[in-house]
């Protein structure tokens, strides 16, 4: 049977996580598919244990390993190199449900004819890794009946983490961008422009294992990149997506979000600016300033009082 699913696990250095995966994948209900591996120049034992894997696993691996650049670029490259029509990321820290991708496949099957060609990823819902919960509120009975706007406003209220499975050929037309000044990318930088020409099929079903508290997440980071990030998530969302000002809130928060990270990331007031492509968003940022250096005081003083508690 040809295979219709990637399982895509971009990695660096995290051949300690790595099994959490593989014994998620080993235990699949569902196991026509291929788990590619792309190692982002890995310096610890992440070939030897993906190549000591191979033989005996009940599915194929294909590993990939390349010059260290970031997870994006090591996304980008997955795109170029996956042959199925659907794709599903699995961080080196996820861990799927056994009836997972099962569930994804079958939805797959559920999309109507006439409805396939809008839609590019059916996203299903997590479970925490503690509660054993399911995380945040589901999606309304009827999501699938609304289209355009009227779906997208209705999926920018319901909360909670989520994970999709993707067109393949809708990926490659947006590979993520590349930035000088960081590696690290909010990935709604892509996904957001994607929502804006398709539609998502969304269910209720959990799918997969959310670890919120997982040591080595990349999303506790508070590195001058990561900042970085969100700045230049924040920038494309006021220039491109305005119109969505009042009913998704990841547009109202970029308004401070834009110049709180972007001071801290390095950037000054006048670049901010300057950057951003019409005059009334530029008077609405300056009108946040006083709200963006308030929370990065409050940031700094407990960052301090941390620090000073380690110390005692």
């Amino acid at each position: 049977m040809v295979q219709q699913l990637t399982v895509v696990t971009a990695t660096y250095n995290r051949v300690h996580t790595l099994p959490m995966v593989y014994e998620s994948l080993k235990h699949s209900t569902y196991k026509n598919f291929i788990w590619m591996v792309v190692d982002d120049g890995s310096t610890d034992n992440t070939e030897e244990y993906i190549n000591s894997l191979i033989a005996n696993a009940p599915f194929e691996i294909q590993y990939v390993k390349k010059e260290h650049a970031g997870k994006y670029e090591a996304c980008n490259l997955s795109y170029k190199l996956t042959k199925t029509p659907y794709m599903i990321n699995c961080d080196s820290d996820d861990e799927m449900l056994p009836e997972g991708l099962e569930i994804i496949m079958k939805a797959w099957e559920t999309v109507p004819a006439e409805q396939y060609d809008k839609i590019w990823c059916v996203t299903g819902r997590c479970i925490d890794s503690e509660t054993r919960e399911i995380v945040g509120g589901p999606f309304p009975k009827n999501i699938n009946q609304l289209t355009g706007r009227k779906k997208w406003k209705a999926m920018c209220n319901v909360t909670g983490e989520k994970h999709s499975c993707r067109k393949v050929d809708v990926l490659k037309q947006f590979p993520f961008p590349t930035f000088k000044d960081t590696t690290k990318l909010v990935p709604n930088i892509v996904w957001t422009r994607i929502n804006a020409l398709y539609e998502q099929w969304c269910i209720n079903d959990p799918i997969s294992v959310y670890y919120q508290n997982s040591p080595d997440s990349l999303a506790k980071s508070t590195s001058k990149e990561r900042l970085l990030a969100y700045y230049y998530y924040a920038l494309m969302v006021i220039n491109d997506y305005n119109d969505q000002f009042w009913y998704n809130s990841d547009i109202r928060r970029s308004y401070i979000d834009i110049t709180r990270c972007g001071w801290r990331g390095g950037k000054k007031t006048g670049e901010i600016l300057k950057s951003l492509n019409t005059m009334p968003k530029k008077i609405a940022v300056i009108i946040c300033m006083p709200a963006s250096a308030l929370l990065n005081l409050y940031t700094e003083k407990v960052r301090k009082w941390i620090r000073n508690r380690k110390k005692h």
